[in-house]
């Protein structure tokens, strides 16, 4: 899919590439019918001809500026995934039970060493790269099935040692300090999949257990300073008792952080939700909204209104409203209802300011204990004197 999708966007950088000098020549002055630009396709190439009156300058404009279409829309027709553009890599452990990769975001060599629990190099494993621009995702598989499943997530370093461990061993979890690289980066990967890996919904502890399914999973704990991480697979059953000082959510959400993902185990994150902590949902205004504006003799005043869904056990709801690229917030207040209204008499925003507005909400308690922040949802202010009386 990565490969057809750089494939048509190679070939619109080059429709777009002939078209606009398509239309400078007819925009020319000089109507030569044989200084026209014909374009044609060979061998799934466009190839350009130009008449021996076309300008030199054109020629040499060509020359620069195809480089730079063809760099622009790649970039941008890439752009997905978590953290944005990735590649994906495979290799095999030598008898070393090494693979060499390099890494697209810093141009060095990442070497990978893969062994079992007492420290011997496994040669013949699978090894994935997912190479993003915020963080490495590495999957190794063993083919004869001898050892279980297990990823890494890093920022970007050169050398990783990977322990593998055996199928029928119990799963083995870390707890991955979120200060550390390891956990920045883990943190990247639970973000972007909040926003762009496939949602599974809403799982309580005895849907997942009866789903009798193993999986490596990311465990994102709420107001603790530590990720839980599996590297061997089990069921979130088995190992909550590992965990230090853990109460068994309602329920988690849980995204599947690889939708496309050809290994056979699933890697998800779960993200326990306690009843009183739970993400608020925005419900208006809607995306892309336009809101209102002042005139600029203020004989109009600003009047936004902002709802989202009630919490249970909530006693108080932040609101947080800024300009996306702004330093200071035009909103960063609490409320004790589901929804609010702001109103300004006396200002009004520029059209220079009036896109990309964001705003998000956070539920919190009397032991102000608080909810992971909603979605961000962006909105639009109309053009200043728009509804003047």
């Amino acid at each position: 899919m990565l490969k057809l999708l750089l494939s048509l966007c190679g070939i619109s950088a080059f429709l777009l590439y002939g078209t606009i000098f398509a239309l400078y020549n007819r925009r020319s002055k000089k109507k030569n019918p044989r200084g026209q630009l014909k374009i044609f396709i060979q061998s799934s190439a466009y190839i350009l001809e130009e008449s021996e009156n076309m300008n030199k300058l054109i020629r040499l404009m060509k020359l620069l500026l195809l480089p730079v279409f063809v760099a622009v829309l790649l970039t941008a027709c890439g752009s997905g995934g978590s953290g944005g553009s990735y590649v994906v890599k495979n290799a095999v452990t030598d008898s070393n039970g090494q693979a060499t990769f390099v890494d697209n975001t810093t141009g060095e060599v990442v070497v990978i060493y893969v062994q079992d629990s007492d420290g011997n190099a496994l040669s013949n494993i699978t090894v994935q790269f997912w190479d993003y621009s915020d963080h490495e995702l590495f999957i190794v598989q063993d083919p004869y099935g001898i050892y279980d499943l297990s990823f890494r997530i890093y920022a970007h370093n050169s050398t990783h040692h990977i322990t593998m461990h055996m199928s029928n061993d119990a799963p083995v979890i870390r707890e991955v300090s979120n200060s550390s690289e390891e956990g920045q980066a883990i943190n990247n990967v639970v973000q972007n999949a909040k926003r762009k890996w496939l949602y599974l919904g809403n799982k309580t502890p005895a849907q997942l257990d009866t789903e009798n399914q193993t999986y490596l999973f990311i465990l994102k704990l709420s107001g603790r300073d530590f990720t839980i991480v599996s590297d061997s697979a089990g069921k979130i059953s088995e190992v909550s008792g590992l965990i230090s000082g853990w109460e068994e959510p309602e329920y988690y959400d849980v995204y599947y952080i690889i939708p496309d993902d050809p290994v056979t185990t699933p890697i998800r994150v779960l993200i326990p939700v306690h009843a009183s902590l739970r993400e608020s949902t925005l419900i208006s205004p809607q995306s892309s909204a336009e809101l209102d504006n002042n005139c600029a003799d203020r004989s109009d005043s600003i009047e936004w209104d902002f709802d989202w869904s009630d919490i249970q056990d909530a006693t108080k709801y932040q609101i947080y409203i800024i300009r996306e690229g702004a330093i200071f917030a035009l909103v960063d207040t609490t409320v004790t209802s589901s929804s609010y209204h702001y109103s300004d008499p006396d200002g009004y925003i520029i059209d220079g300011n009036r896109l990309n507005w964001t705003w998000k909400v956070r539920a919190g308690n009397d032991n102000n204990e608080w909810s992971d922040w909603s979605d961000i949802r962006y909105f639009d202010v109309e053009p200043l004197n728009t509804d003047c009386p």
